[in-house]
């Protein structure tokens, strides 16, 4: 069975090994969630997943599988957060365009953690 490959890319033997380019910085991909998440529907977003993620606790009689499954989730919005605050805080590299507006936190919350 072929792979399916992203049109114009060709496997170049050892090309893959090469590195990352500018374009697969982590600082572009911050600048990326920034912009996702900037605006009131952002902002709305966000504290969805907080809500299902970091505000929710399971009981006492929650299975290891269920513990993993929520902290697995949780990290991921915290990963989530966390590029969204980067793009916001660091300047565009060349050639991006800079986050539009920060990312409000939802009514009663503060930047100062939980």
């Amino acid at each position: 069975m072929a792979e399916r490959q992203a049109p114009g890319w060709e496997a170049t033997g050892w090309d893959w090994f090469a590195g990352t380019t500018a374009a697969d910085a982590p600082g572009s991909v911050a600048a990326c969630f920034a912009r996702c998440f900037a605006g009131a529907d952002g902002a709305r977003v966000l504290a969805h997943l907080r809500a299902l993620t970091l505000d929710r606790a399971l009981g006492a009689d929650a299975s290891d599988a269920a513990l993993r499954q929520l902290e697995g989730q949780r990290r991921l919005v915290l990963t989530l957060i966390a590029l969204a605050a980067r793009g916001r805080s660091s300047p565009a590299a060349p050639g991006q365009i800079p986050p539009t507006a920060a990312v409000p936190l939802p009514e009663g919350e503060s930047s100062h953690g939980r």
